[in-house]
């Protein structure tokens, strides 16, 4: 009977620690800025990407002046082409890279917030607005505002685009993760639970001391590496979902759909599901590692009593 609750510790401890393993990786990603800044921060030397956030800024930050129907048919023209100079300079200046990284840390943000918001029952799951992550332009669009504020001022229009400055709250829906693929309360779980996974580790530390304490002496071999094989068994299945998104996410290459927003969506919605998949493969791989050394410890303790019990 200790033999049976010394394996049934044991693998609860391996679930545990596999759990403890995952949960730090989806915290990481949730609530510290450098996972996300890895995946997304090389967009901020594509091309596309500059163009198509040009043309969405100045298209999103004109939309935003007041009572633009009222402008004079003659002075339309000059705001535009003030908008669409201003934002072409500002996203190809240094301090662009800066603004971008800004960006994605926002989007992070946000992105969670509305996960925890949809794990509270504060905000509806399914197909809305809350199931999906949104770049958030705003510290771009600061940055595209002071340079048409100082183009507007040269033409005379400063006063028009002046009150943009409390506006300036932009942002494009991606589409992922898909609501058809992964539930958004899901998700908002994940989220929530990986906020615990340090005491998922303490916990699986202490079930696989109380069974290792629990087997007798003889069996400790056995119940050492059943652990490690449920640790490596768990590894291995993850590390193949995580490769095989990757791969699909790879092979899917990104759409590149006309201008603006759909190119947006396309380029960041894209790299960002590569990215998840492929920080994933590490952490599987290390816990396949982990439970087979763990297993191999096991039967290296069996081999050397065996000289000692012939003895």
């Amino acid at each position: 009977m200790r033999a049976i609750w010394a394996a049934l510790l044991m693998v609860v401890a391996a679930v545990l620690a596999v759990g403890a393993v995952a949960g730090f990786g989806v915290d990481r990603l949730a609530r510290t800025a450098e996972p996300a800044r890895q995946i997304a921060g090389p967009l901020a030397d594509d091309p596309r990407l500059r163009d198509a956030l040009a043309a969405e800024l100045s298209a999103r930050l004109l939309e935003q002046v007041p009572d633009r129907a009222e402008i004079p048919a003659v002075v339309a023209p000059l705001l535009e082409r003030a908008a669409s100079e201003a934002v072409s300079t500002a996203l190809a200046e240094p301090d662009f890279r800066g603004a971008w990284l800004e960006t994605v840390d926002l989007t992070r943000e946000r992105y969670v917030a509305r996960l925890e918001a949809v794990g509270a029952g504060d905000l509806p799951g399914g197909a809305g607005s809350s199931a999906t992550a949104a770049l958030e332009l705003r510290p771009l669009a600061v940055l595209g505002h002071a340079r048409l504020q100082e183009a507007a001022d040269r033409f005379g229009l400063g006063p028009l685009v002046e009150p943009l400055g409390d506006r300036l709250d932009i942002s494009v829906e991606l589409g992922v993760p898909d609501p058809a693929d992964v539930a958004p309360e899901t998700l908002a779980g994940a989220v929530r639970l990986s906020a615990q996974w340090g005491w998922w580790a303490v916990a699986s530390a202490v079930a696989a001391l109380a069974s290792l304490l629990l087997a007798d002496a003889r069996g400790r071999w056995w119940v050492l590496t059943l652990g490690g094989t449920v640790v490596a068994v768990l590894g291995g299945a993850a590390l193949a979902l995580a490769s095989r998104a990757a791969s699909g996410a790879a092979a899917s290459g990104a759409a590149d759909p006309g201008d603006g927003a759909g190119r947006i969506e396309a380029l960041v919605g894209h790299t960002l599901m590569e990215g998840l998949a492929t920080q994933a493969v590490p952490l599987a791989w290390w816990t396949l590692v982990a439970g087979c050394a763990v297993a191999a410890t096991g039967v290296a303790l069996r081999v050397l009593r065996r000289p000692a019990a012939t003895r």
